[in-house]
């Protein structure tokens, strides 16, 4: 009702106020309550989850979507909160699997959340103050995350060539080229790679 609508707007804004406040803002929130802040908005939803009657599974918040994705795209977020924006994305795609159609998310999201894994996985070099040990889960949680929109119909051609990339990369570390494998084991393969 109007409650939960007026509650669920002023909890995205102030999440989102939180999680973009950086070291030129007024507010300075400890990176603690910033990282919280993004990891709320991955768990904000459009509608909950019903477990009497016509059961459904919650339908993740399209706007704390698009937030996260922006976050995404800003330099201005260090590692710590690009892993609570994937925490986030992770579980958007996940859910979306069990979504009817038209509760499924856009088109649009779909495409960028893909398009931003597939360049994530693809990074082989930490930037700025990302460990390298970082930066491997950050790859598998993309990996992942393009598993699940494989799954559900997403372009695999260039998709499995990374995975392969990986696979064949010695300098990977092994648990990282072993995740690689047993992805590869779930998705369907293009025919170009049987």
């Amino acid at each position: 009702g109007p409650a939960r609508t007026a509650l669920a707007t002023n909890l995205l804004k102030y999440a989102w106020g939180f999680a973009s406040s950086g070291p030129t803002s007024k507010f300075k929130p400890h990176p603690a309550l910033r990282v919280n802040a993004m990891l709320l908005l991955g768990e904000m939803n459009q509608s909950e989850e019903s477990r009497s009657g016509n059961k459904r599974a919650p339908v993740p918040s399209a706007t704390a979507r698009r937030l996260l994705l922006k976050a995404w795209d800003d330099a201005k977020f260090p590692p710590p909160l690009q892993v609570a924006i994937l925490v986030g994305l992770g579980r958007h795609v996940m859910l979306d699997r069990v979504q009817p159609a038209n509760s499924k998310m856009s088109a649009e999201d779909r495409t960028t959340i893909t398009s931003a894994m597939q360049t994530l996985l693809d990074t082989s070099e930490p930037q700025g103050n990302l460990s390298a040990e970082g930066l491997v889960w950050m790859r598998r949680q993309a990996m992942e995350i393009l598993a699940d929109l494989q799954l559900q119909g997403a372009p695999q051609e260039q998709f499995t060539q990374s995975l392969t990339g990986v696979l064949a990369d010695e300098k990977n570390n092994l648990s990282f080229r072993c995740a690689a494998a047993a992805t590869l084991g779930k998705v369907t393969l293009p025919e170009s790679h049987k």
